[in-house]
């Protein structure tokens, strides 16, 4: 089966499309990175509130002992919290026929790779590059700017520290 990866800047729909993976599914489970506490445990949530039921994982290795046999779609968000164990895992499912269908941040808020993410769009089946509008003048935004005052590379947050941004406004103080 296939390995599908959703990525982008903050606030560009990659959520969305992962839940719509999820939703087209026979039967599919989600997965979130643990760290991720801006909602729900138990849940992957859109910015615009919609939801899917999620396992929150501390690793990538953790989610395989998760899946029960008859798993069709495993979903994963802000698969860019996951290490370089991500891609076996990724392989292993697809492998095992099992659709493995990811949403993530292929850039960080200084316009670096972010963690394993690039090597995980080298062996996807299907790359999705999605856009956000720039926060300040709309055209499409590939970035994500930092607005809080954080140096490392992983802060998770919302809209009150991130926002997209195109490359022309990224650059801009």
């Amino acid at each position: 089966m296939p390995i599908t990866v959703h990525c982008g800047p903050m606030f560009a729909g990659k959520t969305e499309a992962l839940l719509a993976a999820f939703r087209a599914a026979r039967h599919p489970l989600a997965f979130k990175p643990a760290i991720d506490t801006r909602h729900a445990r138990d849940a992957i949530v859109t910015h615009t509130g919609d939801q899917i039921p999620a396992t929150a994982v501390c690793t990538a290795g953790d989610l395989l002992s998760l899946i029960p046999e008859g798993t069709d779609t495993v979903c994963l968000d802000e698969a860019q919290f996951f290490g370089p164990a991500l891609l076996s895992v990724a392989r292993r499912l697809s492998d095992s026929g099992v659709h493995f269908v990811a949403a993530c941040l292929d850039l960080d808020a200084q316009r670096l790779p972010f963690g394993a993410v690039g090597d995980l769009l080298a062996i996807a089946d299907t790359v999705v590059k999605h856009r956000a509008q720039c926060a300040r003048c709309q055209s499409p935004a590939p970035f994500t700017r930092r607005t809080a005052r954080v140096d490392a590379q992983v802060f998770v947050g919302g809209a009150e520290s991130y926002a997209p941004m195109c490359l022309e406004h990224w650059r801009a103080p």
